[in-house]
């Protein structure tokens, strides 16, 4: 989608699924989107390639929605809001209101195909972004930011090219294929409470009584916009009866397939305090209940939280993003690798480059862009 569909028009169209969402994407293109834009948005509007928060408002300056805009040139814009039917409607009707015209997206789309296999595959998963940044990323690469990469690297063959794109490339596809989050631990050590914390609700039921959770919980949570799938499982180590042993064997299970395991152990109490994880997933420890004791655990590699002050909630979300998005650049609008499809491709052309197959390695890379 680089360019308007008619000269004398100015579409307004939604790129994400209609429905209940984290996130609605709209777009914006045509010869008076910058005019509509200048009438609503309250930031500065951002340079090409580069994007910008601000509040969209009403012709009343009421304030309908607070969003990421991205300008992809002087006549095209992606707009990124919060999710629901009633936001996404809202600011259709707003651009609507001030002269744009709603289309769907596959109509608006009609005369600028993508023109490569990277950027058809970008569009084909940006409805299913699940946060502003995999969508802003996305649209990135539907625009041909990684397409421009390929491109650059089949010409220089070079390894650090090569290596520099392999580098990002879990993050990547990550923030298109949201990582398992487990958390794991001892009955009532707080996994529940931690899960509903990074929810911002109560997704998990909390009491007293250790054992609440039977089944694993999972369900998406954004960590600064980055997505995880957060999996609260049940308690392991104390079974009582059948079913605490069916709960314990369902969390070992789950832990298999884990991207990342919080090991959650309750300061107040010594009882799980010598409690080893085994997994080959990274494992981040996790003390829970800092309300609860004088003093904290004399580590400084410890994560003390408690879920009920917030304390430590910021550097346990910083430490997530650093084990499962490590590498990535703060700025979503950058070429970047998203699927394993491509990074597998760039790891063949960098194992033939290595052995002197120059052509082979370029056909690699060539191969991604058909």
């Amino acid at each position: 989608m680089k360019a308007p569909r008619s000269a004398a028009e100015t579409l307004i169209c939604r790129v994400t699924p209609s429905g209940t969402g984290g996130i609605a994407v709209v777009e914006l293109h045509g010869p008076a989107a910058a005019q509509i834009l200048a009438a609503t948005f309250s930031g500065t509007i951002p340079k090409p390639g580069r994007i910008a928060y601000g509040k969209l408002r009403s012709p009343e300056e009421e304030t309908l929605d607070e969003v990421l805009l991205e300008t992809v040139n002087e006549t095209h814009y992606a707009i990124n809001g919060h999710g629901g039917e009633a936001a996404c409607r809202a600011l259709l009707d707003l651009f609507v209101a001030h002269g744009a015209v709603e289309r769907p997206v596959e109509v608006a789309a009609l005369g600028s195909q993508p023109c490569d296999a990277i950027e058809r595959e970008a569009l084909r998963v940006l409805p299913q972004a699940r946060s502003r940044r995999a969508a802003f990323m996305l649209l990135a690469q539907a625009e041909g930011a990684l397409s421009e990469r390929i491109r650059r690297a089949a010409a220089s063959l070079t390894l650090a090219v090569l290596d520099d794109l392999i580098t990002t490339a879990d993050g990547g596809i990550r923030l298109v294929n949201p990582p398992r989050v487990l958390l794991a631990g001892r009955p009532n050590a707080g996994k529940s409470s931690l899960a509903n914390a990074f929810h911002h609700r109560d997704r998990s039921i909390v009491t007293a009584e250790a054992g609440t959770t039977l089944d694993p919980v999972e369900e998406l949570a954004l960590i600064e916009d980055y997505p995880v799938l957060l999996v609260d499982t049940a308690g392991t180590g104390l079974a009582r009866h059948a079913l605490d042993e069916q709960a314990d064997a369902a969390a070992r299970q789950a832990s298999k397939s884990a991207d990342l395991i919080l090991h959650v152990i309750d300061l107040s109490t010594t009882s799980s305090q010598d409690e080893k994880i085994f997994s080959t997933a990274p494992v981040l420890t996790v003390w829970s209940k800092r309300d609860l004791v004088k003093k904290p655990p004399r580590n400084e590699e410890a994560i003390v939280v408690s879920c009920k002050t917030g304390e430590g909630l910021d550097v346990l979300g910083g430490a997530i993003i650093d084990v499962l998005f490590s590498g990535l650049p703060v700025d979503p609008a950058v070429g970047i690798v998203f699927t394993r499809e491509q990074k597998d491709a760039i790891l063949k052309a960098r194992a033939a480059l290595i052995e002197g197959r120059c052509e082979e390695a370029e056909q690699h890379l060539q191969e991604l862009l058909r």
